[in-house]
Order: C-alpha cells, then structure tokens, then sequence
C-alpha cells in the first residue's frame, strides 16, 4: 500500500549542513544582554539568546528576616524562577510551582551557591528571582547566564564568572544551543555550567543517556558554547563598567 495522503512530512532538522533558523549545527544563535536596567534592584540584567529572553533582578547581599534562614558563617541564597503564561506555546508551563519550574531554580540555585563567595558575607541572603519571558529552547542555560549578570551588577563577590551552554544529538549530529523544536525531537540533550578560566564543571544535566562517544562530542560542543559565551559576556561586563566611571 502506497503512503496514505494525510501522512505529515517532517522537515528534517539539518539540510545541506544548515538548520532550520540558518545555523550550522556548531553555531550559537544571537546572544544579546543588558545590565543595570532596574535600578530598583541591586542588581539586574536581561539576556537574548535567539528567541529566548530572560530577566533576572538580584536583591542582597542583606539581612535575613527570618532568624531560621540565617548561616552564621555564611550567605544563603534563594533562586525562584518564574515562567511567564506568554512565553511557550505549551500553556500548561506557567507559574513559579509547576515541576519544571523547580527543578530550574534549583539547579540555578546550586550554581550560584557554587559561584558565590558566601564565607564573605556571613547571616546576610542574597535573593535571585529569575523570569523566562520568552521560551524558545536552552532555558536552563540561559537562566544562568542572566542570573551571573545580575550578580555582577549588584557587585556580589564572586569566584569566578560563570557560563552555561546546552548541545545536544539530533539525527546523528551533535548541536549546539537547542531551539524547543530540535529539545522536543526526541534526541538528547545535554547542559553544562563551567567557571571561567578554569573549566571547573559546576553543572552536568542530561535527561537521557548518551553513548560514550555521542556524550564526549556532545561535551566537547558544550564546552566551547560556554567559552564563547563567557568571551562575549565579559566583554559586554567590561564595557558596562567603562560607562559607569565615566
């Protein structure tokens, strides 16, 4: 029997070496940030990366209210991510308490506490509040990123400055920085937070097993989506504090 009239023809997700945005399977999408934009806080930031937009407001170093959330020899830091109802075609993702949205700001969390130098500020919080308001792909990823931004912009002692990156394996071929479609196709992806200068990992998420040679290709693109962020994010650091002493 022949193939029926109504069957769905699948784009495939790489055609003479370009994806379906135009990148090539190595190549970040467009990475744009914005530091300082809400003075109201201690520190902000907003960050691009493709269609994917997320802002991130950094309140503290500051006392605790509550005694109980006190570390008396160091600072504890509480993320919250915030997925606005506008920013997926998957309506059902909204919220602050939804499981996706926890699992985000945990894992952030666990990067910041790794990130930050919290011995220096002792019984003081540090409150990160992060929201996605626009969903298309490497959300994890990129919630770092604002988030490392705005701490920078609130001055907040670090050990160094970090980045994070997705890739993944599609169709036999590793990607870099994954759109929602090619994280929804099936294929596996995986994220990676490292330092600066170190390459120390402070992240390694995968929801799915990879052969060793599929996952060490996979890593190896991760890696360099990190270092090329972190090239691009210091540089935009260094010239935002260019303009605030002048």
């Amino acid at each position: 029997m022949g193939a029926s009239p109504f069957t769905m023809f699948r784009e495939p997700f790489l055609t003479e070496n370009f994806r379906r945005d135009g990148r090539t399977s190595d190549e970040l999408r467009l990475i744009t940030c914005e530091l300082g934009i809400y003075p109201s806080f201690d520190g902000s930031a907003v960050y691009t990366q493709g269609t994917t937009k997320i802002l991130a407001t950094v309140s503290g170093p500051k006392s605790s209210k509550l005694r109980s959330f006190e570390c008396r020899d160091k600072a504890s830091v509480n993320t919250s991510f915030f997925m606005s109802p506008f920013s997926s075609l998957d309506r059902k993702i909204t919220g602050r308490y939804d499981k996706r949205s926890k699992e985000i700001g945990i894992a952030v969390n666990h990067v910041l506490e790794s990130a930050i130098l919290l011995e220096q500020m002792p019984r003081s919080v540090i409150e990160v509040n992060i929201t996605s308001l626009e969903d298309d792909g490497a959300t994890r990823c990129a919630c770092i990123n604002a988030a490392m931004l705005a701490l920078v912009d609130a001055g907040v002692p670090l050990r160094g400055f970090v980045t994070a990156c997705d890739a993944g394996f599609i169709e036999d071929t590793p990607f870099l920085d994954l759109t929602s479609d090619e994280t929804n196709s099936g294929g596996a992806e995986l994220s990676l937070a490292i330092m600066d200068g170190t390459e120390e990992v402070l992240m390694l998420q995968s929801a799915s097993q990879l052969p060793e040679e599929q996952l060490s290709k996979v890593m190896a693109l991760a890696l360099e989506g990190c270092n090329q962020i972190a090239e691009l994010l210091l540089r935009k650091i260094k010239n935002f504090g260019e303009k605030k002493i002048n």
